[in-house]
C-alpha cells in the first residue's frame, strides 16, 4: 500500500513524455555508455548498520567520477532539453539516474560520506533535491521500459551496481527527507509536473517582407554572443585553469615525496626481518646447549621468546605486503596526477582558440551591422546566409564554452579524487611508519630477552665448576692470630710511612715536571741564536734591510743571556735531584718490609673473620638459579687466591728499625720541597723567555725569507726569459702599494689601467686592471687578424712569450706566496663587426675549441656571474657572436703555456655596437684581491 501511494503520487505529477514513442525509450544513444564504468557495488544498507572505510571510499571514487560525467552530458544543449523534459531513455541513463540518487541516499546513513559530501557541495538542499528527481527519473524510466523493453532492465541488473529493485526504497526515502511523503507512505505535498518542450516562436521567413526579414537580420546581428557576458566566461575558465594547474605540480610532487617515504620505510621491514631471523636462530641454539639439570624454567623461557619471535616475523612479513600496496597506490596516484596536468594544458590551448574565435565573429558581427545599415535589399540573401552563418559559430562558440567549462570540472573532480586519495595514502604510510617503529620496539625487547636468556644457559653452564673449586677448600683459621699481631705491630708505623712517602712522591713528580727542562730549553734557545746569526749574515749583503738587522742583533743578545741562566739552573736542578733521590732509596727500603707485611695482612684481617660464612654464602648462590653469575664467579675467583696468598702474607719479621728511617725521611724531604718550589718558578720564567725567543725568531725568519725567495725568483725568472726567448729583460716588479694607490701602471712590455668597478666579476672583490700586452717591440698591442681566432704558435712565442712571463714576473714578485694564488686573470675576447650574421668560419684543428667553458654575463658585457657555463661552437660555420669567446680560449691557453702561475679565466664575450680594428684582441683584467691590498 505504502508504494502504491509514492508510485501513485509519482504517475499523477504529470503525464510520462515518449509513451508514444518506445523506440526512443529503449535507446542508449542519450547517455554515454561510460556510466557503467563507474564502480558502485556496495549494497544497498551497510552491513552491521555502520559504514566501513573502504565503503566510504568506494563511494567518494564514484561520486567524483560521475560529477565528471555530469559535467560532460549538461554541457550538451540538446541533452539538457531531453533531460529537462523527462525524454532521456534508454539503461545508459538509468543506471545514470540511479548513481545520482545513490549518492543522496548514502548521505543520510554514512556520517563519513556526508562530511565528504558538505565540503564538496556548498548547497546541501540542492544536492538532496538533485538526488531525488534521479530518483524520480528512474521510477518513471523504469517504468516505461518495462512497458516496452523489458529485457534491457534485465540485462542491466546484470552488470555490477545498483539494481532496479532498489529504487523504490531510494525513491520513498529521499521523499520523505524532502518532506513530499510521511513515514507511513502518505503523499504530504504534489510533485511539481513534468514540463513540456517549448515550441519554436521563429516566423517563417517565407511569409516576410524584405523590410521584416532585414529588421529580422538586425535582430538575430544584436543577438550574436560577442557581450563582454561571453568575453567574462572565457575569462573565468581561464581563472579557474590558473587555480587547478599548481594543484597538478603539487600532487605530483607530493607522490615523490611518498615514494621517497614508503623507499625509505622498505630497507627498516627487510632490516627487521633479518634481524628477527637470526634471534630466532639462536633461541634454538640456547634450547640446544641448556644443561639437562637446570630445571624447566629457563626452557619455558626459551620458548616464550621463540613465540614471540615467530609472531613479530609473521607481523614484518605483513608490513612488506602493505608496504609493496602502498607504493603500487602511490604508482597510480603520480599518473592521476600527470594525466591531470596534461589536461590542463590542452585546455589552456582550448581557451586561446575560443578567445580568436570571439574576436572573429565580433567582427563579423560588425561587418553584418554595417551591410545591414547600407541597401541591404540588392544582397538580402546572401546577407540571410551570412547572418545563419554567424548565428551557427556563435552557438558553435557557446557549445565550446559549456563544453569547456565542464571538461574542466571534470579535471576538478579528478584532482579532487587524486587529493582524497593522497591523503588516504598520508594516513596509511604513517600506520605504516607507526607499525615499523612498533615491531622495531618489539625486536629490541626480543633482542634484550635473547641476550639475557643466552647469559643465563652460560651461567648455568659454568655454575657447576664453580661449586666443585670451593668446595674442595679447606678452614684458614690458623692465619687469623698470625695476621692480628702483625697488624697491631705495624699500625704506628703507617701514618709516618705514608707522609713521607707522599712528600717523595710530590717531590718527585715536581721535578719530573721539569726533568727535561735544561737540555730542552737550552737546545731551543742556541737553536733560536744560531737562526738570528744566519738571518743576520744573509741579510747583510742586501741593502735597505737595516731595520731588521737591527732586531736580529736584539734577539742575538736575549738568547745569549738566556743560555746563561738555563746553565745555572740546570746546576740546581741536578743537585735536588740527587738528594731526592737518596732519600727515595730510604723510603723504598722501608716500603719493601711494609709492603712485605702490612698490604697482605690489611686486606686478609676483614676477610678471614667471615670466610667460613662466606664460603656457605657461595655454595648457597650456586645451588640457586642465577640472573647473573658474573659477581659469583669473580667472588669465587677471589676466595681461592685468598687461601693461596694466606700463609705468605700472614708472616711478619722484626719491624724495629723502621720508625727511625721514616722519621729521617721525613725531616729531610721539609727541607727540599721549597727549594724545588723555587726552581719551578725560575724554570717558568725561563719557559716564558724562550716562547718570546721563538715567536720573534720565527717572525723574522719568516719576514727574511720572503725578502731573499723574492729576490732569488725574480733573478731567475729574468734569467730564464733571456734563455727561453733571448732577450735581456729588466724586471721591474709591482709592489703592493702600487696596485693599492696607482690609477696607471707601465711597464716596457704591458699597460694596465684602473677600473672603477670593484666587483667585475661576481664574488671577487678587489681592484681591477685592465691590462694591455705589448709585442716583444715594446710597441704593438695583441691584435688577431680579421675573422680570426688564434695565432700560429711560433708568432705566438716570437712575440708575446717573453711578453706574458714578464708580465706575470712583475705582477706576482713583490706579492706575498702565500696571496700570490688569490690574484686572478680574466680574459674577455673581441669581435670584429657588429651583428652576427655576416660572417661565417670554421673550428681548425689545432684549436678546437667546440665547448667553451666560461663566466657568463651579468647584466652587462662587463659584469660576471661565479658560476661557470658552457658554450658549444659549431665547428663548422662559426658567427661573429662566436670569436669573442673563441679568442678569450685561445688566449688562455697560450697564457697558461707561458704563465704558470696564472690560470686564467675565460669571461663570456659579445657583439659590440660599435667595433674597431684597433679592438680586434681580448680585454684582460688583473683582478688583485681586497685582503692582501694595504690598509687605508
Amino acid at each position: 500500500m505504502k508504494y502504491s501511494l509514492i508510485l501513485l503520487a509519482l504517475l499523477i505529477a504529470g503525464s510520462l513524455p515518449g509513451q508514444n514513442a518506445p523506440n526512443n525509450i529503449c535507446d542508449n544513444d542519450d547517455c554515454d555508455e561510460s556510466v557503467f564504468d563507474i564502480k558502485l557495488t556496495a549494497p544497498l544498507q551497510a552491513p552491521g548498520g555502520t559504514a566501513s572505510q573502504a565503503r566510504t571510499d568506494e563511494f567518494i571514487a564514484a561520486y567524483l567520477a560521475f560529477k565528471q560525467l555530469k559535467n560532460q552530458q549538461s554541457a550538451d544543449a540538446g541533452w539538457r532539453e531531453k533531460y529537462r523534459t523527462f525524454e532521456l531513455g534508454g539503461s545508459n541513463c538509468q543506471r545514470y539516474y540511479q548513481l545520482e540518487s545513490r549518492f543522496a541516499y548514502e548521505y543520510e546513513f554514512n556520517p563519513a560520506f556526508k562530511t565528504f559530501i558538505d565540503q564538496r557541495e556548498p548547497d546541501r538542499e540542492a544536492f538532496q533535491r538533485a538526488g531525488f528527481e534521479s530518483s524520480r527519473r528512474a521510477m518513471n524510466l523504469l517504468t516505461r521500459m518495462d512497458r516496452n523493453c523489458p529485457g534491457e532492465i534485465r540485462k542491466a541488473d546484470k552488470e555490477d551496481g545498483p539494481k532496479s529493485e532498489q529504487e523504490k526504497p531510494v525513491y520513498t526515502k529521499l521523499g520523505q527527507v524532502l518532506g513530499y511523503f510521511d513515514e507511513d507512505g502518505n503523499v504530504l505535498k504534489p510533485l511539481e509536473a513534468v514540463p513540456t518542450a517549448t515550441p519554436d516562436p521563429t516566423p517563417d521567413p517565407g511569409r516576410m517582407s524584405k523590410k521584416e526579414r532585414i529588421e529580422k537580420l538586425r535582430d538575430d546581428v544584436s543577438k550574436l554572443p560577442v557581450a563582454p557576458e561571453t568575453q567574462q566566461k572565457i575569462a573565468d575558465l581561464q581563472d579557474q585553469l590558473d587555480k587547478l594547474s599548481p594543484q597538478a605540480d603539487k600532487l605530483q610532487r607530493a607522490a615523490d615525496q611518498l615514494l621517497d617515504q614508503v623507499k625509505d620505510a622498505q630497507p627498516k621491514q627487510r632490516g627487521l626481518l633479518s634481524k628477527v631471523g637470526d634471534l630466532l636462530n639462536k633461541g634454538s641454539q640456547l634450547a640446544d646447549l641448556l644443561p639437562k639439570s637446570s630445571g624447566g624454567g629457563l626452557m619455558d623461557k626459551i620458548q616464550d621468546f621463540m613465540g614471540k619471535g615467530n609472531q613479530l616475523k609473521d607481523k614484518l612479513g605483513d608490513l612488506g605486503q602493505k608496504a609493496k600496496d602502498i607504493q603500487d597506490t602511490i604508482d597510480e596516484l603520480k599518473q592521476q596526477a600527470q594525466d591531470a596536468g596534461a589536461g590542463l594544458t590542452e585546455k589552456g590551448k582550448d581557451l586561446a582558440d575560443l578567445q580568436d574565435k570571439l574576436a572573429d565573429l565580433t567582427k563579423k558581427r560588425d561587418e553584418l551591422r554595417d551591410l545591414l545599415e547600407d541597401k541591404p535589399r540588392r544582397i538580402l540573401d546572401e546577407l540571410t546566409d551570412r547572418v545563419a552563418q554567424a548565428q551557427q559559430e556563435g552557438e558553435e562558440l557557446l557549445d565550446k564554452i559549456k563544453s569547456g567549462a565542464a571538461d574542466q570540472a571534470g579535471l576538478k573532480d579528478k584532482l579532487a579524487e587524486a587529493e582524497a586519495k593522497k591523503k588516504a595514502l598520508e594516513d596509511q604510510l604513517n600506520e605504516l611508519k607507526d607499525a615499523l617503529q612498533e615491531a622495531q620496539n618489539r625486536g629490541d625487547q626480543l633482542d634484550q630477552q635473547g641476550k639475557t636468556l643466552e647469559d643465563d644457559v652460560k651461567d648455568a653452564q659454568e655454575r657447576e665448576g664453580l661449586k666443585q673449586q670451593v668446595e674442595d677448600l679447606e678452614p684458614v683459621s690458623e692465619y687469623e692470630q698470625r695476621v692480628a699481631d702483625c697488624k697491631a705491630e705495624l699500625a704506628d708505623l703507617l701514618p709516618g710511612l705514608e707522609k713521607a712517602e707522599e712528600k717523595k712522591k710530590r717531590g718527585g713528580l715536581r721535578l719530573g715536571r721539569i726533568l727535561s727542562f735544561p737540555g730542552r730549553m737550552l737546545g731551543k734557545v742556541t737553536d733560536w741564536v744560531s737562526k738570528n746569526k744566519l738571518v743576520k749574515g744573509l741579510l747583510s749583503a742586501i741593502p735597505g734591510v737595516g731595520n731588521i738587522l737591527n732586531t736580529v742583533d736584539g734577539l742575538i743578545g736575549k738568547g745569549t743571556a738566556l743560555a746563561g741562566l738555563i746553565e745555572n739552573l740546570t746546576g740546581k736542578q741536578n743537585k735536588l735531584l740527587s738528594t731526592l733521590e737518596g732519600i727515595g732509596s730510604k723510603l723504598e727500603k722501608v716500603r719493601n718490609t711494609y709492603e712485605g707485611k702490612k698490604k697482605a695482612l690489611e686486606t686478609l684481617q676483614k676477610k678471614l673473620v667471615r670466610l667460613g660464612d662466606e664460603k656457605t654464602g657461595i655454595l648457597e648462590l650456586l645451588n640457586k638459579p642465577l640472573s647473573d653469575l658474573g659477581p659469583v664467579e669473580q667472588q669465587v675467583i677471589d676466595f681461592v687466591k685468598k687461601h693461596k696468598l694466606l700463609g705468605e702474607e700472614s708472616k711478619c719479621t722484626d719491624l724495629g728499625d723502621l720508625k727511625d728511617e721514616v722519621e729521617e725521611a721525613n725531616q729531610e724531604l721539609d727541607e727540599v720541597e721549597p727549594q724545588i718550589e723555587e726552581l719551578e718558578e725560575d724554570w717558568k720564567d725561563v719557559e716564558e723567555q724562550e716562547a718570546e725567543l721563538a715567536e720573534e725568531t720565527q717572525a723574522v725568519e719568516e719576514e727574511a725569507n720572503e725578502i731573499i725567495e723574492r729576490q732569488d725568483e725574480l733573478k731567475e725568472q729574468q734569467e730564464a726569459i733571456k734563455e727561453e726567448f733571448g732577450q735581456d729583460v729588466d724586471l721591474d716588479p709591482v709592489t703592493v702599494e702600487e696596485f693599492s694607490e696607482s690609477f696607471e701602471i707601465e711597464r716596457p712590455y704591458w699597460e694596465a689601467t684602473f677600473h672603477p668597478d670593484d666587483e667585475v666579476v661576481e664574488g671577487y672583490v678587489g681592484r681591477y686592471f685592465q691590462v694591455e700586452l705589448k709585442n716583444a717591440e715594446k710597441v704593438v698591442k695583441l691584435l688577431f687578424g680579421p675573422g680570426e681566432y688564434f695565432m700560429k704558435k711560433r708568432d705566438f712565442r716570437d712575440n708575446y712569450g717573453s711578453v706574458i712571463g714578464a708580465f706575470v714576473a712583475e705582477t706576482l714578485s713583490a706579492i706575498r706566496k702565500s696571496d700570490q694564488r688569490k690574484v686572478k686573470l680574466f680574459i674577455q675576447g673581441s669581435a670584429d663587426i657588429t651583428g652576427q650574421n655576416s660572417f661565417r668560419g670554421n673550428l681548425d684543428e689545432s684549436y678546437y675549441f667546440d665547448e667553451i667553458e666560461m663566466l657568463p654575463m651579468k647584466g652587462s658585457d662587463e659584469n660576471f656571474g661565479q658560476t661557470p657555463t658552457s658554450k658549444t661552437i659549431p665547428e663548422r660555420g662559426f658567427r661573429n657572436e662566436d670569436l669573442p669567446n673563441l679568442r678569450g680560449q685561445y688566449l688562455r691557453e697560450m697564457i697558461k703555456i707561458y704563465a704558470k702561475k696564472l690560470d686564467p679565466i675565460v669571461l663570456e664575450g659579445s657583439v659590440k655596437e660599435k667595433v674597431d680594428k684597433a679592438d680586434r684582441n681580448a680585454v684582460i683584467y688583473l683582478f688583485i684581491p681586497q685582503e692582501i691590498l694595504p690598509e687605508d
